[in-house]
């Protein structure tokens, strides 16, 4: 496995979750709530430069190329891919949860594929998958709310307070598995 292509894989993928999540079309820029409108977006910096996920691509991108460069497997039990992973988890460790990055190494076998065990120099090891378990939680103060909606004639009244600051919060988790396959 050659560590260019691995960080250009890497690269890819955090510019497509980005682009669709953050991204000037993205999912969070074009969310907006009643009466806050895109406050999460604009916490998040959805739409423009310096949200998060652009942050990470550039740190993550650049400390493997530098650690990568001067990677051999001379001396190591270790896989490269594992070396990635630790480097990945050491970078990313604010928004992935306690499992962080899981790398499987898969056999083929007339059926499929079969999870095995690294072994340095086991040439039964044919793909590998790195599985990133994403997750965090943000919570953003709402700007002061003070209105009142009701009617003595309607069956609903709605009031609220300025004197509390509201918040809302975001609890997120994913999965992202990102592999190579020698016959693909």
């Amino acid at each position: 496995m050659e560590p260019e292509g691995v960080i250009k894989a890497i690269d890819d993928v955090f510019k497509q979750v980005e682009k669709a999540s953050l991204g000037r079309s993205g999912i969070i820029s074009r969310f907006s709530l009643p009466l806050v409108g895109n406050i999460i977006g604009r916490n998040l910096k959805a739409g423009g430069g310096g949200n998060f996920l652009q942050k990470a691509r550039r740190t993550v991108v650049g400390t493997l190329e530098e650690k990568l460069k001067t990677y051999s497997d001379e001396g190591r039990d270790d896989s490269v891919a594992d070396v990635i992973a630790a480097i990945l988890n050491d970078l990313l460790e604010d928004i992935l949860e306690d499992e962080g990055i899981v790398v499987t190494y898969y056999d083929h076998n007339e059926t499929g594929l079969i999870d095995v065990p690294y072994k340095k120099g086991d040439k039964r090891i044919k793909s590998l998958m790195w599985t990133f378990n994403f997750g965090q939680k943000i919570a953003f103060r709402l700007p002061s709310l003070d209105f009142e909606l009701g009617n003595k004639a309607l069956p609903l009244q709605i009031e609220v307070d300025g004197a509390n600051t509201p918040s809302f919060t975001i609890d997120w988790h994913f999965k992202l598995g990102v592999g190579f396959d020698e016959k693909e």
